[in-house]
């Protein structure tokens, strides 16, 4: 029954809309909330460049997501990279060793000596077979997960993918729509100027017809 609430809320706030970016730090906190984990965040993959950035997120370190989306915007992979390319739910261990051994994670180094958890559950956001980014959880050392715990962080991950598709969607018809207006605008623009060149025609010959 809880398990089923949680979802229903989750859906609920999906089905409102509003910005992604408050939709998707609802559903991480709805992880922490559920799931026991100490912070909860989002991942995409952007459709343009192809790089990954942290969108939403519950309980991380001020600073964490700029420091970590300042690495991916090197190019560089995210530890959890099995969840992106494996579409499994992938459940990393020891990330705070790991992280501070890697050079390219540096600007995370400091964050890495404060924070408490030290395993990441990633959890692939898949739409209509289209892998959207993963969902983050992170939990205490020796944190073991449930069943289902992982079934429900695999649940919001769904609708998670369903939050992002439909912000494309928005966005899409938006760019549509702005197009649209735009080509509306510039007819009208070419009709008044042809308007203008047609009263200029007529007034000029008017001009010359009274001088002659």
């Amino acid at each position: 029954p809880r398990r089923t609430a949680i979802l229903a809320e989750v859906a609920s706030r999906v089905a409102l809309g509003g910005s992604l970016q408050s939709t998707l730090d609802d559903l991480c906190r709805s992880v922490v909330d559920a799931t026991g984990a100490v912070s909860a965040a989002v991942a995409m993959t952007d459709e343009e460049t192809g790089l990954q950035r942290m969108v939403g997120t519950c309980n991380l370190p001020e600073g964490y997501p700029e420091a970590l989306n300042s690495i991916l915007e090197t190019g560089t992979l995210m530890l959890a990279q099995p969840a992106f390319e494996g579409r499994r739910a992938a459940l990393v261990r020891e990330m705070r060793r790991k992280v501070l051994d890697a050079p390219a994670y540096a600007p995370l180094h400091t964050f890495m000596r404060q924070v408490e958890w030290d395993s990441i559950l990633a959890v692939p956001m898949i739409y209509r077979g289209q892998p959207m980014g993963v969902l983050l959880g992170y939990y205490l050392p020796g944190r073991s997960l449930s069943a289902d715990e992982i079934g429900l962080c695999m649940a919001i991950a769904d609708q998670a993918a369903v939050a992002v598709e439909n912000a494309r969607l928005v966005k899409q018809v938006q760019g549509k729509a702005a197009l649209e207006e735009r080509q509306r605008l510039a007819r009208e623009l070419h009709d008044s100027v042809s308007q203008a060149l047609y009263s200029i025609a007529l007034n000029a010959a008017a001009a010359g017809q009274s001088l002659q």
